[in-house]
């Protein structure tokens, strides 16, 4: 129920300004103390217009604001949502346009690093399955060499789950040597 203060002209009368607001019991005697007084009753039976009309306003009133505040959110979650779709489709765009030209042109070497080609040998273990004179292949670190993979020829006398020397002549990229040389100093 709302509250409020008396007026400095409601003072003189101001069980006639409570009267409008809640229901009163003039000389409400109470036995147990021996006194009698006027009782604001709180348990009204009808709520009095003045009341209905403040509840209906402020119920009224407080619909509005959390309809507009909601309608403010629900628009900023929306905006949001657009900004982040436009963002993420200009940015797919922007990295289809890299893509294509990343294909279009020659790959470049890292700082001037140029490819080596090299021979080197290495120990190699077969596949289980092998048997001499089988047709296998040695998969080199993706990216760094050219060919990515030696292909062979199991050779005689050596079968699955043996160690072979394979000696390879293969191309290294540039990015690769560049990255050993930072790593190693």
């Amino acid at each position: 129920m709302p509250l409020r203060f008396a007026l400095e002209d409601e003072l003189p009368n101001k069980w006639k300004v409570v009267e409008k607001y809640m229901d009163i019991e003039k000389d409400f005697r109470f036995p147990a103390k021996g006194v009698a007084c006027n009782v604001a009753v709180l348990r009204q039976q009808c709520e009095h217009p003045l009341v209905e009309d403040m509840i209906s306003q402020f119920v009224e009133r407080g619909r509005k604001t959390f309809e507009r505040e909601k309608e403010a959110e629900e628009l900023k979650k929306k905006e949001d949502q657009e900004r982040r779709d436009r963002r993420r489709r200009d940015q797919e765009a922007a990295d289809r346009r890299r893509a294509k030209e990343m294909a279009q042109s020659p790959p470049k070497e890292a700082d001037g690093e140029e490819s080596a080609k090299v021979t080197d040998r290495f120990n190699v273990t077969l596949p289980r399955s092998s048997r001499p004179g089988d047709k296998s292949f040695f998969a080199m670190p993706a990216g760094c060499t050219e060919p990515e993979r030696i292909d062979f020829v199991v050779p005689a006398g050596s079968y699955g789950g043996d160690v072979i020397v394979l000696t390879a002549s293969f191309k290294v990229k540039g990015h690769c040597i560049q990255a050993l040389r930072d790593v190693t100093g």
